[in-house]
């Protein structure tokens, strides 16, 4: 089945507020624009850093992680 052009469904961890924990979530990611690709990742891990910078930032916006 081919995702080109169409959204997909993927897991993410989110946080909702600062100090609450990352939380496994389906997100939907929209298709990619011009100039953009989309890649299929395999597997990952989670940095300590990041968690610290996110439970310190009560106003943060974008609360997937991302880098």
């Amino acid at each position: 089945m081919s995702t080109v052009g169409k959204p997909i469904i993927c897991k993410a961890a989110v946080c909702w507020g600062a100090g609450q924990p990352l939380k496994v979530e389906e997100v939907e990611v929209a298709p990619p624009n011009a100039n953009e690709v989309r890649i299929k990742i395999l597997y990952t891990g989670k940095r300590r850093t990041r968690t610290v910078i996110l439970s310190a930032n009560a106003e943060r916006s974008d609360r997937y992680m991302s880098y």
